[in-house]
């Protein structure tokens, strides 16, 4: 199971694109009825059920197919989607839910028991982006078929952003699933019971799923479009040009690559637009091992780390340099005291000195995230990806430069798996993805 832990290095708060689409998806106005359009994935889903997974493929199609109580909205915005309204104590430890009238593909009603269900028997125990909100629960009740009261054992403030179908928490039928293998029962696999706004109806492994409107959808007229036609092709050129010419709508952002953002921004046939919610890359310290357990040592780091320097090379200009762990444009949340470019401004050598007289050792050459990653970094993307620039594009290429302690350094190398140590986290699906993702999983802990 995975478990992030420790202090962060705030690198980008990214307004990454979204989705970039063509034709009159571009022009501005009132959406129209009917119609298919074309979505491009990397690979087949591993698996239908978006509560058992983090795969890119499978969270995308299974989110088509199954709702959850909330969902993102433009201006980092939690709306309802399957619960209409709710109502949180003031103690922060009781959220009371309201349920539509919605039913699911099979014609049965959805009801506060497949709420119960769902949250405790499938996204707590088999959702790694559940584990936390899972285990905040303390209790479950389902007063009336319409309503569900979920009583904390202590209060979560992410607690309402963790119900939407992305994060594990797709609302899954009872009948279906109960007493059954979650991940060999054929919801999951190939013929999914939903209640979300459209239905599988054609799957053929390696090029193409059909999904179809839900016409019993519990959003009154929606959606809109008669189809999804959801293509595979697991190589990034390729996806391009095909959304370039006309052959596909629409490529996730997971999937379209920042090199790509100046061409298509300045294209009139094209949408680019943000996610709905903020995006931020990171680097995770784990502070349960010396050194990093000293906070004079993390903060060294931090001036270490030319942040311009991966806004300009890395993230190609999109997003912009992070101010603090806080996305600076969550008003409610952001501390404006805390300001890594005002407090940790980039000076190599002021780093370097600091953590020599920091860790009282004979300075030793190392590269902070080892030979192996910059192996990675520098090779073949997978699955026969585009080659990735040998522009140094990790805070590596800044940090190897500085002289730092080979114990130090190793907390950092791919080679080392134990528990508490980081290491690359393996991924089920398409690996490809900018050098920025690579970066990314390096950073995550086992630990």
């Amino acid at each position: 199971m995975l478990r992030l832990c420790g202090r962060a290095l705030g690198l980008i708060a990214a307004s990454i694109v979204l989705w970039a689409s063509a034709g009159l998806a571009a022009e501005a106005g009132e959406p129209r009825r009917g119609g298919s359009a074309i979505v491009v994935i990397g690979a087949d889903p591993a698996i239908l059920n978006p509560n058992v997974t983090v795969g890119v493929p499978d969270v995308l199609t299974g989110c088509m197919l199954y709702d959850g109580l909330v969902r993102f909205a433009e201006g980092f915005r939690i709306v309802p989607s399957l619960a209409k309204r709710w109502e949180i104590g003031a103690d922060g430890l009781t959220y009371t839910f309201h349920l539509v009238n919605a039913s699911w593909s099979d014609g049965k009603p959805l009801t506060s028991e497949d709420v119960k269900y769902t949250l405790l028997e499938v996204s707590s125990k088999y959702g790694s982006k559940f584990v936390a909100p899972g285990k905040a629960i303390k209790d479950i009740e389902t007063p009336d078929a319409e309503t569900v009261v979920i009583t904390l054992s202590k209060p979560f403030g992410p607690f309402l952003f963790s119900l939407a179908c992305e994060q594990n928490a797709a609302i899954l039928p009872a009948h279906i699933f109960r007493g059954s293998d979650i991940f060999k029962n054929s919801a999951s696999l190939s013929q999914p019971i939903g209640a979300g706004p459209f239905q599988l109806t054609e799957w053929v492994r390696g090029d193409h799923l059909t999904l179809v409107r839900n016409p019993n959808y519990w959003i009154k007229d929606h959606p809109y479009l008669d189809r999804i036609i959801i293509k595979i092709i697991p190589d990034s050129s390729a996806r391009l040009l095909a959304l370039q010419a006309g052959e596909v709508d629409y490529i996730d952002q997971y999937y379209f690559p920042l090199s790509a953002y100046a061409l298509l921004a300045k294209d009139p046939r094209f949408a680019l637009k943000e996610v709905s919610y903020p995006s931020l890359d990171i680097v995770i310290l784990n502070t349960r091992k010396p050194p990093l357990d000293r906070a004079s040592v993390r903060q060294a780091l931090l001036v270490a780390i030319d942040r311009n320097y991966l806004f300009k090379n890395v993230f190609l200009g999109t997003g912009q340099v992070a101010h603090s762990i806080i996305d600076t444009r969550l008003g409610w949340a952001y501390n404006p005291a805390v300001d890594y470019e005002q407090l940790y401004p980039y000076d190599a050598k002021k780093a370097a000195a600091l953590l020599d007289a920091l860790l009282r050792h004979g300075p030793t050459r190392v590269h902070l995230i080892g030979a192996s990653a910059a192996k990675i970094l520098a090779s073949r993307g997978h699955q026969g990806g585009p080659r990735r620039r040998r522009t140094p594009s990790c805070p590596q290429a800044r940090l190897q430069r500085l002289r730092l302690r080979r114990d130090l350094a190793e907390l950092f190398n791919l080679r080392r798996s134990s528990a508490g140590d980081f290491a690359r986290l393996p991924q089920r699906g398409d690996q490809a993805g900018t050098d920025l993702q690579q970066c990314k999983r390096l950073f995550q802990s086992r630990g």
